[in-house]
């Protein structure tokens, strides 16, 4: 009797690991393109940091220069790095007297020391876990557009580190999307990524689309969680990126 339940005891302990493992391994969210985190909180003094940095490099900083995205992570070398996202508008050009807006730039330190700059990197960006077997973590870049003819969407890529810049991984197409078009149903969609570190060179994209709101609190997120539908699963094989399908194209 002592045996037979020392063994059920057994049996019990190794299918509770093996769940625990199997949860383990389970596919997790690494991005929800629905959510829009704020800001980051930047300190005076680390704002007028970042502005002598510019100003050593001989750029000119407007008034407004404004820190848009601060993460951490290993980007450029296996240790650890801060990678902001700048918005600044500023001219090469000294006897240029119009200053462009330009998408926010790629600057990332390791401690106090600039190791990579990138003027015009993206609009928004997100850090991502290391993928397809790299010590080093992805991130996700994007470049909105419209409104225009009732589209208003951004493009998305994942990139990675490679030989001295950042390369294109994977294109991620309109990971956000609001169309708005006469006679047809206005819809909003939103993707998101799921990742095993079990399998680092696969990746699942979903998507969800929801009819409009009508009375939303924020008329500029049309989305609707509640009523949204799956729309798009597509798994990604990170060795063997596709170079065009219609998830990629914009809307």
């Amino acid at each position: 009797m002592a045996r037979f339940l020392t063994q059920l005891v057994g049996v019990g302990v190794v299918g509770v690991l093996a769940l625990a493992s199997a949860a383990a391994a389970a596919p997790r969210l690494i991005h929800d393109a629905s959510l829009e985190p704020p800001p980051p909180s930047v300190s005076p003094p680390e704002r007028r940091a970042l502005i002598d940095l510019y100003l050593a490099r001989g750029l000119t900083v407007c008034p407004d220069f404004q820190v848009l995205f601060r993460g951490s992570g290993r980007f450029t070398a296996d240790q650890n790095q801060t990678f902001y996202l700048v918005s600044n508008c500023y001219t090469d050009t000294a006897s240029n007297l119009y200053r462009q807006r330009l998408a926010g730039d790629a600057l990332i330190l390791k401690g106090q020391t600039p190791v990579y700059f990138k003027a015009g990197f993206a609009d928004d960006v997100a850090v991502l876990p290391a993928l397809g077997g790299s010590r080093l973590n992805a991130v996700l870049a994007k470049i909105w557009q419209g409104p225009t003819q009732g589209y208003f969407w951004n493009n998305a890529e994942i990139m990675r580190f490679v030989d001295g810049s950042f390369k294109t991984l994977v294109n991620l197409g309109p990971t956000y999307a609001d169309k708005s078009t006469p006679g047809r149903l206005s819809t909003s969609s939103r993707r998101t990524l799921w990742f095993d570190t079990a399998k680092p060179n696969l990746l699942r994209m979903l998507e969800f689309t929801s009819p409009q709101c009508d009375n939303c609190p924020d008329a500029t997120r049309p989305y609707e969680p509640a009523r949204a539908k799956q729309s798009l699963n597509v798994l990604l094989d990170l060795t063997r990126p596709p170079e065009d399908a219609p998830w990629m194209r914009e809307p």
